[in-house]
């Protein structure tokens, strides 16, 4: 069963809130400090004094309103002052330029839904870490228990990453304590032995035997999730499965935010994996897991040692959570 929730704020912020909200929670009331409103609707909801709150059955107070401070002194006055949310639809909105190591609690009040804008600016600044994706990975599991999601690659380049040591998996399993690859592709898969002996053929989504047996410190899903229909209900399953199996979960996606990206598109040029369904920002890959209940212990901006790099147009994006 969904929240109770009113809306303070009964004009065209009101309504743009309704429809942010409506999949949330359950909207009961809104709530306006407008005579000439009283007794009108907004989607079938009736419109009332905003006083008229302590009459009310409600989990959630959501102010769209441009008089917020005003509102907030309002509801204190009438004793109110819990589960109190801000929607800001502004471009250029109060109090929503964040960065994102400094403002990271903040930031999650977005990424969760409790606050929402239509244009929050979040500084990436000191996110960066100029090392190729493949050496910040290494970094990550190095003399870990390593499960390894995807570890086969596309068919038609493993032997030539193999022959040119530019394989990913080569490199996880020297590195870590202990390695197994998962992939689903059986063709891959076969190819693939011929020069690993720690890989298997099987679905993540499913329950695969060498995994559940033992505890494992991390599970690398590096570029996959751009690969993936539904990469919230991927995610979701894994967590499902593995909770009690695996510490934590290591993402990496290539960043839409690019420089080599923005290089193409001034020339008017998309450039793109075929197979990719999404192209992932930031704060969308944190979003994508906070949905699969996960939470971002780590954000890492990465893919080039050039330092004149801006953090936001690194190549990738790296982030742990916990499982």
């Amino acid at each position: 069963m969904k929240k109770k929730a009113v809306i303070i704020g009964a004009s065209k912020k009101g309504l743009i809130a309704y429809h942010a909200y409506n999949d949330q929670y359950d909207i009961v009331k809104f709530l306006d400090n407008n005579p000439n409103l009283y007794e009108k609707k907004i989607q079938g909801i009736d419109i009332q004094a905003v006083n008229k709150i302590v009459n009310i059955e409600y989990d959630v107070i959501i102010i769209a309103s441009q008089y917020y401070d005003e509102i907030k002194i309002q509801l204190k006055n009438l004793n109110v002052k819990d589960n109190i949310l801000v929607f800001d639809y502004s471009l250029e909105g109060k109090g929503d330029y964040l960065n994102w190591n400094e403002d990271n609690t903040e930031i999650y009040k977005y990424i969760q839904g409790e606050l929402f804008s239509g244009g929050i600016s979040i500084n990436f600044d000191g996110t960066a870490v100029f090392k190729e994706r493949e050496t910040v990975i290494e970094d990550l599991i190095e003399n870990r228990k390593v499960i390894h999601l995807g570890c086969c690659d596309h068919l038609c380049v493993i032997e030539e990453k193999i022959r040119t040591n530019k394989w990913l998996h080569a490199k996880i399993s020297n590195k870590a304590e202990k390695c197994i690859g998962i992939d689903i592709n059986d063709e891959a898969v076969k190819l693939s032995s011929r020069y690993s002996d720690n890989i298997i053929c099987g679905n993540i989504l499913e329950e695969i035997n060498e995994i559940s047996i033992e505890q494992w410190d991390d599970l690398l899903i590096p570029d996959v999730l751009e690969h993936i229909s539904n990469p919230v209900e991927f995610l979701s399953k894994i967590k499902e499965n593995y909770k009690n199996t695996i510490e934590r979960i290591i993402v990496s996606v290539p960043n839409a935010f690019s420089k080599y990206q923005f290089i193409r598109l001034n020339n008017n040029i998309e450039c793109i994996n075929s197979d990719h369904r999404y192209q992932f920002t930031p704060y969308t890959i944190a979003k994508v897991l906070n949905d699969a209940g996960y939470r971002i212990d780590k954000l890492i901006m990465c893919g080039t040692v050039e330092k004149v790099t801006k953090d936001i147009n690194m190549p990738n994006i790296v982030v742990i959570a916990k499982m």
